[in-house]
């Protein structure tokens, strides 16, 4: 997928299925946090795995 393919399949999948989403990507994936941040993710409480890996939360309020 290229070219906000991924990001427009998000944004459809997020209207028709609920008001708020929880969407987590690895910190050092970039490309992801770029996608989300576009479609209107607000970050929350990262938090780092068992194997070190921190991970991002963000919210995307769908209303």
């Amino acid at each position: 997928m290229g070219n906000g393919q991924l990001s427009s399949g998000i944004r459809q999948y997020l209207v028709v299925c609920t008001p708020n989403a929880l969407i987590t990507c690895n910190e050092e994936n970039m490309g992801s946090r770029k996608v989300i941040l576009n479609n209107g993710g607000i970050q929350d409480q990262s938090f780092i795995e068992e194997d070190g890996t921190v991970v991002n939360r963000f919210w995307i309020d769908m209303k």
